[in-house]
């Protein structure tokens, strides 16, 4: 049994999505950029990661406050813990650097490649139960 053919108009559609999301995200990327290099955004502040939302990381600087910020394009792989440099903007802000890390839990994917999940753990509890 073959595999099912697109039509035209399907292949069609797929790329138009393809290039609509690609421009949106070059779009997300460059308004961070021009918000960097005009100095809309605030001084370099060191702060921790403490949520991420796909494209946007919360960022904790001083305990208990917390804001938005965009990442760079350059970094990859932030997860809850990292530490970073980042600048305070009006609504969202920007991080600029990643520290380096203490340590890093991490488990496989299904590529067997370890996926980084939280880092600079402290201390780990494990809860277990004889029975459900």
């Amino acid at each position: 049994m073959s595999k099912r053919k697109l039509s035209r108009q399907q292949a069609w559609r797929i790329e138009k999505i393809q290039e609509e999301r690609a421009k949106r995200a070059a779009r997300r990327d460059s308004e961070a950029e021009q918000a960097l290099t005009a100095g809309a955004l605030g001084p370099e502040r060191e702060g921790l990661v403490v949520a991420h939302y796909g494209t946007q990381v919360a960022v904790e600087s001083e305990p208990g406050t917390s804001q938005r910020c965009h990442l760079r394009a350059n970094l990859q792989g932030l997860v809850t813990g990292d530490r970073v440099v980042w600048c305070e903007g009006d609504p969202v802000g920007v991080v600029v650097a990643q520290l380096d890390r203490q340590s890093v839990l991490s488990r496989p994917d299904p590529y067997s490649k370890l996926k980084p999940v939280a880092a600079n753990i402290d201390q780990i509890n494990l809860v277990l139960a004889p029975f459900p």
